[in-house]
């Protein structure tokens, strides 16, 4: 496909996401239920980063890949549209599970592109050792999924909400007082579990990166 019709295709896709968005988000206002409209608009909002690529290259003269640009939309597809519209979290056993794996992938995939970015004007290739490589990219993975469970504890910490899954009661995000919260280690799980599973989808991401790019990064 070319690259003109591909970004056109992306452009659309984008914009029936975000009518989707809006319409989901009207209905639920309509319906009176006012803190799940507040979740559910900054999850949606996260589907801006779909039109991120577009801007990066028009606006800093950063060119994505289209297969990663692809990544990233179906990523949000699958965790917001199917995760969350179609309740795929709880339709589908380890759901999460399988969403957090990829992250991994896909982050480890964003770092790799970040990286040929910031070394993209020199002249001259640029030597970048394997195992540097490889543990930058775990590392990358790793810190940018903290960063997210960071967002989610805030989140929950201000709206009372069940984005970490620290009730006992509930799967779902929005909680009740009836809800009963975890104790002790067993509140910790669903976070470490989100945090291994990146890791793993990150490990098969840095051990490629480890033989195919054979400490040359930009050439």
């Amino acid at each position: 496909m070319e690259q003109s019709k591909f970004d056109r295709a992306i452009r659309i896709i984008a914009l029936l996401l975000f009518v989707m968005a809006v319409i989901h988000i009207g209905w639920m206002i309509y319906q009176g239920r006012g803190m799940k409209v507040v979740f559910e608009t900054m999850q949606y909002v996260a589907m801006f980063l779909v039109i991120v690529p577009g801007l990066l290259r028009k606006r800093l003269n950063f060119e994505m890949p289209w297969i990663l640009y692809s990544l990233i939309l179906f990523f949000c597809f699958w965790g917001l549209i199917m995760g969350d519209a179609l309740n795929f979290y709880k339709i589908v056993p380890y759901w999460d599970d399988i969403l957090h794996l990829g992250s991994g992938l896909l982050l480890a995939a964003i770092g790799v592109w970040l990286l040929r970015i910031g070394l993209a004007k020199n002249d001259k290739p640029i030597y970048f050792n394997r195992w540097a490589l490889a543990f930058y990219l775990i590392m990358f993975s790793l810190g940018c999924a903290t960063f997210w469970e960071c967002i989610e504890f805030l989140l929950d910490s201000c709206f009372s909400i069940n984005m970490q899954q620290f009730m006992a009661t509930t799967t779902g995000s929005l909680v009740t007082e009836a809800d009963i919260p975890r104790c002790g280690h067993e509140a910790l799980y669903d976070t470490m579990i989100d945090l291994s599973d990146t890791l793993v989808g990150a490990v098969p991401a840095a051990i490629y990166c480890f033989f195919r790019y054979d400490k040359i990064i930009t050439k």
